[in-house]
């Protein structure tokens, strides 16, 4: 693994460390990365790295999903994007497919 070196995870009120277990709760963006797992004894040292990924839910609905016009009219459709991101921004963009 290169790059700075690693820090020691340490037990906070959303981490916990449980015998061989690293618990962490309310897991956010700021937890993504590497984790590496350290085993040793008196002979010899082996580690394992792991990589969390943090992804969020997103939905998309268009409303109405089928619309008819009359020639010259105004087509309107509303685009709602719902995510479970609280402190991020989601946006809709339009496209036309031909």
């Amino acid at each position: 693994m290169s790059g700075p070196e690693p820090e020691l995870v340490t037990p906070n009120l959303r981490t916990r460390v449980l015998g061989p277990v690293l618990a962490i709760e309310a897991v956010n963006y700021e937890d993504a990365g590497t984790y590496r797992c350290v085993a040793s004894n008196i002979v010899n040292e082996k580690s394992m790295d792991v990589r969390l990924a943090v992804t969020a839910t997103l939905h998309v609905e268009v409303m109405p999903n089928v619309l008819s016009i009359h020639l010259g009219g105004t087509a309107d459709f509303k685009c709602n994007v719902a995510s479970v991101v609280s402190n991020g921004t989601s946006t809709g963009t339009s496209f036309k497919q031909n």
